[in-house]
């Protein structure tokens, strides 16, 4: 959260590839008041995701991908719901992990992601103009979202969560690609 790091970096970024789109990642929900608004204007995007949900009792970040049980599926599933809407009204460009899943709830995906719930978020990201990711290497979002997405008029970006230099599986893109007919008016650009 420092500004004139940031703005460093995007200068930097912008002279080694002026044709390379630059952005960042944010995490923490209240990123935007420490980010001043020049500063993300020197960013071509700004990519949030849904993975990290509060705190933890002891005041670590609730990882989703480390959740290991879930007592009342509906109710931390209303709990996401807002989490999702709530980081739709951030200054993003880019949703990621659209309707991700920690593992204890996965088996209920169809369940818990409802049509009405599906159609909230969409309608949101569409209203705002904020991309929807298709990660590489994710069973998320599922193809139900991502065809009622592109219905509902939703744009789409591609992602691989990097975490390391391996290279990743693009299988997914382009089988969304085809699945979706998904034509470059549908993909969101800077």
């Amino acid at each position: 959260f420092d500004n004139a790091r940031l703005k460093d970096f995007a200068a930097r970024a912008r002279q080694a590839n002026p044709r390379m789109p630059v952005g960042i990642q944010v995490n923490d929900r209240d990123w935007f008041k420490e980010i001043d608004a020049e500063t993300r204007a020197k960013f071509d995007y700004i990519l949030a995701d849904t993975m990290i949900m509060g705190k933890l009792p002891d005041g670590r970040d609730n990882r989703l991908w480390m959740v290991k049980a879930v007592e009342d599926a509906d109710a931390w599933m209303e709990c996401y719901m807002a989490h999702n809407l709530q980081i739709l009204d951030e200054p993003i460009s880019i949703l990621a992990n659209p309707t991700y899943l920690p593992d204890p709830l996965a088996a209920e995906y169809d369940r818990l992601w409802t049509e009405d719930r599906m159609r909230q978020l969409i309608a949101k990201a569409v209203k705002r103009g904020i991309a929807l990711e298709i990660q590489a290497g994710s069973p998320y979002p599922r193809p139900k979202f991502l065809k009622l997405a592109k219905e509902m008029g939703a744009k789409f970006s591609f992602g691989t969560n990097n975490f390391d230099p391996t290279p990743k599986d693009l299988s997914r893109w382009l089988e969304a690609i085809t699945w979706l007919d998904l034509q470059a008016a549908d993909i969101w650009t800077p």
